[in-house]
Formats: structure tokens, sequence, C-alpha cells
């Protein structure tokens, strides 16, 4: 008898290799990702104008960064400046502060589009957050009054549709670009369950129509941790977002789906040295300390003469 929950991930034809630049972009699982990728010297970009959970604002940041737009959509609060296109990791002290910094980050996501090989986005809810004034959806509230925002749901047709356009314009861009989605396994429990499974089913139907192009991958980080893992013991305290132990769990699957075993073997060994020097010794000046840093040395060296881009 099984009591454990499994399905096949069909493994990419294309491969992540060292040399290659990815870009994650979306909800905060994207962010998880694109960390432990770096921590296995990979070549990874993650979320420039911060974390976004909305389809269609992440579609927004990416249009306005291919559009090398210089207008801008500003809010205060207090004495910190914003932009409602980003999170609040993209702030200035002053207008031209801030304005300065959102153009740095779509100048940075745009030349990330026309170099990376590999880009992958993740949604997160399908309830936006429209700016009453204008109408747009806003990437962050950055704290303003509610009544200031109309929530609505977003339905998968309207998604569906101002991706497909957002597709071309990259393709366009760089021809060559692997793309991938994923559907945040984090329930925005705020919203209600009902309402976060009314939300979520949205993005899977939206997805499915974007992944009907069979160039378009889908990578099932939803279904990992909630249909195969599906347990609470593999959520942090809040018992919404995946613990230490779910994302490496998730980033197994990735890279058996995206990488040869090769790739995997090599990643291991990075990782490997890079948590070594972060080892805090007892005799930082002895002989032992010296020889251990020395032999992690050698090993980073032997790497870097056998794979060309490991990113330190």
């Amino acid at each position: 008898m099984s009591f454990y929950l499994n399905f096949d991930i069909p493994k990419s034809i294309q491969k992540i290799n060292f040399s290659d630049e990815i870009l994650f972009l979306g909800s905060c699982f994207s962010d998880e990702i694109s960390s432990i990728a770096k921590l296995h010297g990979f070549n990874v970009t993650a979320n420039p104008f911060g974390t976004l959970f909305h389809p269609l604002a992440i579609a927004r940041a990416i249009s306005d960064a291919l559009d090398e737009k210089v207008n801008f959509d500003l809010v205060q609060n207090n004495d910190v400046y914003f932009d409602y296109s980003c999170s609040g990791k993209i702030y200035g002290m002053s207008l031209r502060d801030i304005q300065e910094k959102v153009l740095e980050m779509r100048n940075q996501l745009k030349h990330c589009i026309e170099n990376a090989r590999f880009l992958f986005i993740t949604f997160g809810t399908s309830f936006a957050y429209h700016l009453n004034e204008s109408n747009e959806i806003v990437g962050n509230c950055h704290k303003q009054p509610a009544q200031k925002f109309t929530k609505k749901l977003t339905e998968a047709q309207e998604i569906h549709t101002v991706w497909q356009q957002v597709i071309e314009r990259i393709k366009q861009l760089n021809p060559e670009l692997k793309i991938s989605f994923t559907i945040s396994p984090v329930r925005h429990i705020k919203d209600g369950l009902f309402e976060n499974n009314v939300s979520k089913s949205n993005l899977f139907v939206a997805v499915n129509k974007i992944t009907a192009k069979s160039e378009i991958n889908y990578f099932p980080s939803f279904e990992l941790l909630n249909d195969v893992l599906r347990d609470h013991r593999f959520f942090k305290a809040d018992l919404i977002h995946p613990n230490e132990q779910a994302v490496e769990f998730v980033w197994q699957r990735f890279q058996e789906t995206f990488m040869d075993s090769e790739t995997i073997l090599i990643a291991k060994k990075v990782r490997e040295i890079k948590i070594a020097k972060k080892h805090r010794l007892q005799f930082p000046e002895s002989e032992s300390a010296e020889k251990f840093h020395a032999q992690l040395l050698e090993r980073k060296e032997n790497l870097d003469k056998t794979v060309k881009g490991i990113c330190w």
C-alpha cells in the first residue's frame, strides 16, 4: 500500500547550464527557488521590481520595461516614495530618487529578457487591486487607504489574452528564450479559503491556455506541495508558506526537470563549498583553519577548470 501520491513531470528538452542566465519573476515562491538556485552557483536574476503576485501586474512591469517607459505612477507614504507598479522593494527618499530606481529596474529587466535563456514566471493570485483614479492594477498598495482601491477577481480569459501579447513581445526580443509558468502553492487565506480556491482556479485555467502552445512549459510547484507532500509539517508556523524542507523537495524536482545528471552533481558540489565557506571556525588563525580554507579553494578551482560560468 502506498501512502505517497506521486506523478511524473515531463522533462524539459532544453537543459539549464551554469553559463545560462536565468530570470525568475512573480510571487514569493519565485524568490524561494531563485535563492536556492543562486546557492547552487547558477546565474540568476529574480524580481528586479520586487515580488508581484498578480499576473497582470507582472505583465505590466514587463511591458513597461520593454517599452522603455519613462512615466511613473508614484505615491508618497510619509517621507518615502513608491511606484504602484513595483513592490515596496523599490523605494526612494525623493521624487528623483524613486524615478531613477524605477528606470534602473526597467533597464535591468529588459536586459535580462534580452539575454536570459530561461524565464520562470510564478502567478500568486487572480485578485487584483485597482487604483480607483485610473483603474490600473497596482503591484502593491503601499499601505495607502483601502478606499483608494477596488478589489476585483480577474477572469482567466483576460489573463490569457494579456499574456499572449506579452509572450509575443518577449519572443520578438529573444526568440530562444525558454518560458515556463508555475502557480504559487501559497494560499492567500486573507481572501478566504473558498475565495482563494476560486482565485487559484482562474490562474490554472489561464496557465492551461497559455501553455497550450508546445514551446511554453508548466512546472507543477503547486501540485508538488499540496498534492504530493499534503502535510502541514512542510509549512512554516503560519501554515501557509512552505518551509525549508518543502522548498528543497520542489528544488529537487525542478533540477530533475530542467537539468541533466552532471549539472545536478556539480551544483551539489558548489553548494557544499558555499556552505563550508560560511562555517565559523573556532580558531580561525590556526594551521587547521588555514588548511581548511586551502582545501576549499582547491575544490573551487578544480570545479572552475571543469565548468565555465559558475557564480560564486
